[in-house]
Parts: C-alpha cells; sequence; structure tokens
C-alpha cells in the first residue's frame, strides 16, 4: 500500500492542482477554492450531503477478533442507528440482553439486559460515517475538537490510489495525532486515527487506527461496509456489514438508556 504526502501541513493552495477540489470555468476562475481548514472539510462533508443523508440504519456486524496467539475469534452484532448521535449495539444471541447504546454524549453498556455502567464517550466512527452528514457543522467540530482533533491542521495526501484531505496531524509523519482522512471527491472518511485519553494508572494508551473501505451506494449515498482496527499497525478486530437497511421506522425505545427490553421485540 502506498502512501505519498503531496504538500506540507497549512500550504492549502498548492492542492489546486493535484486534488481537484477546485472547479474552473470556462473563463478560467476558480469557482470551488479548495478547503484550507479541517473545518472547512466538516463543511464540505456535511454540503455535499445535506438533506440526503439516511436518518435511520441497521445491520447486522461480522465481527473477527485476532487473538495474540494467531487464532481468529469471530462474533456477531446487531446493530440500530438512529442520525445523529443515537447507536444500539447488541451482541448476539439478543437473549443474553447483552450491549451498548450510545446517546447524548454517552455510553450505556447493559448485561443481562440491566444496565451495568455508564461514562461520557464520544464515539468518533459514529460521528464520521453519518453524524457529520446530518448534525449542524458546529456539532461536528465540537465533537471532533473533544476528542482532540486539531481542525486548524489539514494537508493533502493520497490513500490507496485516492487523493485525500488528512485533517488533525502534524505532518506526513505523524500518525499519532487524533486525524481523519476524508476523500477529496465523495467525501466519505478512508481513515481515522483515535488516541484514548491518559490512563492515571496506565500510563498513556496507544493510537488505534480504522480503515473503512468497501463503500456502497444506498438510497443515493455511500455507505461503509468494511472498517478495520489497527494498532501499532497490526490488525485486531473487523467487522463488516450484512443486512443492511435505511430509512426504516425504528422504535425510538431501542435508545433508551433506561431500559433494555423492547416490548413486542423479538428475542
Amino acid at each position: 500500500m502506498m502512501l505519498r504526502s503531496l504538500c506540507r501541513t497549512g500550504v492549502a493552495v498548492s492542492l489546486v492542482a493535484v486534488t481537484g477540489c477546485a472547479t474552473l470555468s470556462s473563463g478560467g476562475s476558480t469557482v470551488t477554492p479548495p478547503p484550507a481548514t479541517g473545518t472547512d472539510v466538516v463543511q464540505r462533508m456535511y454540503a455535499k450531503y445535506e438533506g440526503k443523508w439516511f436518518q435511520t440504519l441497521q445491520f447486522t456486524q461480522e465481527n473477527t477478533r485476532y487473538a495474540a496467539n494467531g487464532r481468529m475469534e469471530r462474533s456477531q452484532w446487531k446493530e440500530y442507528m438512529l442520525v445523529p448521535g443515537r447507536l444500539r449495539i447488541e451482541f448476539m444471541p439478543a437473549s443474553g440482553g447483552n450491549g451498548a447504546i450510545y446517546a447524548d454524549g454517552s455510553i450505556y453498556s447493559f448485561e443481562g439486559g440491566k444496565l451495568a455502567r455508564t461514562a461520557s464517550q464520544v464515539n468518533i466512527l459514529l460521528v464520521l460515517t453519518a453524524d457529520v452528514y446530518a448534525q449542524p457543522v458546529a456539532t461536528s467540530m465540537k465533537q471532533l475538537t473533544g476528542v482532540g482533533v486539531d481542525l486548524t491542521k489539514l494537508r493533502g495526501d493520497v490513500w490507496n490510489g485516492r487523493k485525500v484531505w488528512v485533517v488533525g496531524a502534524n505532518g506526513a509523519a505523524d500518525l499519532g495525532s487524533p486525524q481523519f482522512w476524508v476523500d477529496a471527491e465523495t467525501w466519505v472518511v478512508h481513515r481515522v486515527i483515535e488516541r484514548a485519553p491518559l490512563s492515571t494508572t496506565q500510563g498513556p494508551r496507544p493510537a488505534t487506527e480504522y480503515r473503512l473501505g468497501d463503500y456502497r451506494v444506498l438510497s443515493g449515498v455511500p455507505v461503509v461496509h468494511e472498517i478495520q482496527f489497527l494498532r501499532d499497525g497490526q490488525p485486531f478486530f473487523k467487522e463488516q456489514y450484512t443486512e443492511v437497511l435505511l430509512n426504516t421506522a425504528l422504535d425510538a425505545r431501542l435508545f433508551s438508556s433506561s431500559q433494555w427490553n423492547v416490548p413486542g421485540r423479538a428475542p
């Protein structure tokens, strides 16, 4: 996999020729200038699909965990999304009552159908694969800066042959700072690097890299179907989505932090 930096951080004007983000009229004047900051990228992402993004999403998630002994452990989850900001994850079999709900900037973990733990947490993948296209730009900016992304830093690069904008990195050699890589044409995310907050007992936590792929156009919008998780360059988890449904009616109680078992729901 080749990765080639195209310019230094902050020199956005030099990217016009290599990213194709500036559209020229017949007279030769620039109609659409390239983004100059990460904030501009977030605005372009929202504008690209404004009013077109899905409101609900549900799918079966096939998981592969790569164990230290070389074995692959497989599991299955069911997921339901209400955009923006709400995600329900059910660990199969559903009869166990285990899973989690993301809502209102928090994660609620359930065990045996009962709430076990609550913690403040922004799901950066939820933000960058769904919410950013459907919620106010200011909300997305607040969430991204809240997880450490520096929206003032922007550069151009190439990822798997695609021209991308890299938001948050301190130059091409920086693969540790929180950052995300956005396709310069489709405005979907191909790569995310997240660093968890410091732990007072365990020291700094390593960065986690997410590689997003297998985008498929459903109901007019590109929907990611596979995400690989890496740490120190080594894959440790992969999720693949099947039985994907968009814009179906979902019971709002599925996302309630006060209950797990929704009446009338199949076990």
